[in-house]
């Protein structure tokens, strides 16, 4: 079975090394494959630079930054040209520890659809708190992330490579889980924390969610120092936020 990541892209260019340093794992263990859907204003030359660095092997694509449906859209039919079995989606603020790709790996043999996963860490880079979310609740409950959804293309195939609505750029997990609803699939949702591995989405200014909006406590980074490098929970991540934080004032 083989893996393509699809992954939009929109003016992070400081973090986007570390973005692809914890992408390794899954092209260390699968057969797998990249895709970049830039906006159309962002820093191409420096986020070639930076994936020619990786040499991760990849595709790369521009398209406008909204509605973000469409732009999800237009990444997935370039990445329906790569010919997977399978099609993950992921932010370039997202980062997924080496053990839940392995889980990845062992999942896309056993035949499901639909992969999901129930919780994440949201971690503030300005103010490096660390908060862990279990979960949607109230009419959500048991919905998954949109982080780390892992489709089969056979089931992407009965949604005509449409996933998301084109018109939106709010809401997009719930307008892909409005699609999904409408298809019998063998399907799991991992709850992170039971196998002690971890998806971290990395919140700045620019994000449309950010710390506060979830609930949840506040964790110490030690929780999650075993899964993820240096660079991003004990300091180079965070005195970046910090330091343009300070220079504002």
């Amino acid at each position: 079975m083989n893996l393509t990541i699809l992954v939009p892209v929109h003016n992070r260019i400081e973090f986007f090394p570390i973005f692809l340093k914890h992408l390794k794992r899954a092209f260390q263990i699968m057969d797998a494959h990249l895709v970049i859907v830039a906006s159309d204003e962002s820093d191409h030359k420096e986020l070639k630079k930076a994936l020619r660095s990786s040499r991760i092997p990849h595709t790369y694509t521009t398209t406008q930054n909204k509605p973000l449906g469409a732009k999800l859209n237009h990444g997935l039919s370039v990445a329906k040209e790569t010919g997977a079995d399978y099609f993950l989606f992921m932010g370039d603020d997202d980062l997924i520890s080496d053990g839940l790709w392995d889980i990845y790996a062992k999942m896309l043999s056993q035949g499901f659809h639909y992969i999901g996963l129930r919780d994440m860490y949201i971690l503030d880079k300005n103010s490096g708190q660390i908060k862990y979310f279990q979960g949607y609740s109230r009419e959500r409950t048991g919905d998954a992330m949109g982080v780390g959804r892992c489709l089969h293309a056979n089931l992407l195939e009965m949604m005509d490579w449409q996933a998301w609505d084109p018109n939106i750029s709010k809401g997009l997990d719930h307008s892909m889980d409005q699609k999904l609803m409408h298809f019998r699939m063998k399907s799991v949702l991992l709850r992170c924390k039971d196998y002690g591995v971890a998806v971290v989405d990395v919140k700045g200014a620019d994000n449309i969610w950010g710390l506060h909006q979830y609930q949840g406590q506040l964790i110490d980074m030690k929780e999650l120092q075993s899964m993820f490098s240096r660079d991003v929970l004990t300091g180079k991540l965070i005195n970046r936020g910090s330091k343009k934080k300070s220079q504002k004032h």
